[in-house]
């Protein structure tokens, strides 16, 4: 019985909602050779957020790296360690490397 009825929507509105909301729209997400999204742009040597997604991810690399290093000091401290305060700064450098690689991922053409 279920298979004979024809797929149509409830009412109008909810049709609105799931064409608004729900289906992924095709075509406004720019995407680069690879396929992926295009989150940020070449500028000089650097990669500029040209995205919302490329400026949260920043934003959460930024907190990580922070809390990181905070929590690399913190240990230090409380174990008691005075070797140089270098050492808690090595921890920046998989979130550096993480955040070059994603930049990398979703960045446009060179131009």
């Amino acid at each position: 019985m279920i298979d004979q009825m024809p797929e149509q929507p409830l009412t109008p509105v909810l049709d609105e909602i799931e064409k608004a909301w729900v289906r992924p729209r095709r075509g406004s997400i720019s995407r680069n050779a690879q396929g992926h999204e295009i989150w940020y742009e070449k500028f000089a040597w650097s990669y500029v957020p040209c995205h919302w997604k490329g400026g949260a991810l920043l934003v959460l690399i930024v907190a990580g790296a922070n809390a990181s290093l905070w929590l690399a000091i913190w240990l230090m401290g409380a174990t008691g360690d005075s070797g140089p305060p270098l050492t808690a700064f090595l921890t920046l450098v998989p979130w550096f490397a993480l955040m070059f690689w994603m930049a990398q991922r979703h960045s446009g053409p060179r131009r």
